[in-house]
């Protein structure tokens, strides 16, 4: 007698719930594919080195761009910020002529104004330190004094006080150090003769610029 109640099957077909993929059917495929922006799926060895890769927490909230009100401190730099990084705010000033910046964290430093000299008929008359560029020059009616400027860089400016002696009728010539240009009501004319007073003990100022070829000059 053949047994009763027993039974036999097949798998008809098999289905995957998202991400997993099924292709059906007695024999199915089971896949899942890799997760991307828009697709639910695994993460891929590539992904995984990306995000194991990360910047690990930073211990601060990081200054935002725009309105820089966050930022209250600029301690624990251990170089200065340049002005090609947009450092600005200078705002206090040393005897030497170099802004310095309140805090100590970064300076900026004025062009170094090499000492003017002058030469002179009486000698060399130097103008003072490094940052001074002032001098005095006594004329003299019994000679010509001739100045000769060295040690002049681009953007200097320095500032002669011509001084008439007793007699008066004093004169000047401009000489060497650089290409001599008086201002005029027509504009600046190439000229080492500037008119003075003739005055006994008169004073003139004569006011330069140097551009690292001309001394543009005014005598007043």
């Amino acid at each position: 007698m053949a047994p009763s109640g027993g039974g036999s099957g097949t798998v008809t077909a098999v289905t995957g719930t998202a991400p997993v993929v099924s292709s059906g059917g007695a024999t199915p495929a089971i896949s899942m594919p890799a997760a991307t922006t828009s697709v639910d799926g695994y993460l891929s060895h590539i992904d995984w080195n990306t995000f194991n890769g990360k910047q690990a927490a930073l211990g601060f909230t990081p200054a935002h761009s725009g309105a820089n009100s966050d930022i209250t401190s600029l301690s624990g730099l251990t170089t200065p910020i340049s002005a090609a990084q947009g450092a600005t705010g200078i705002n206090t000033s040393s005897s030497t002529g170099s802004p310095q910046v309140a805090s100590g964290t970064w300076s900026v430093a004025n062009p170094a104004f090499a000492a003017v000299s002058i030469s002179s008929y009486a000698g060399t008359l130097a103008t003072g330190g490094a940052y001074q560029t002032n001098g005095t020059v006594a004329l003299s009616h019994l000679s010509t004094t001739t100045i000769n400027v060295t040690g002049l860089v681009s953007g200097a400016a320095f500032n002669l006080l011509l001084t008439q002696d007793s007699t008066g009728g004093d004169t000047l010539t401009l000489g060497t150090g650089c290409t001599w240009k008086a201002g005029t009501n027509a504009g600046f004319v190439a000229s080492t003769t500037p008119a003075l007073t003739a005055v006994a003990s008169g004073i003139n100022i004569l006011s330069a610029i140097y551009d690292g070829t001309y001394c543009w000059y005014n005598v007043r």
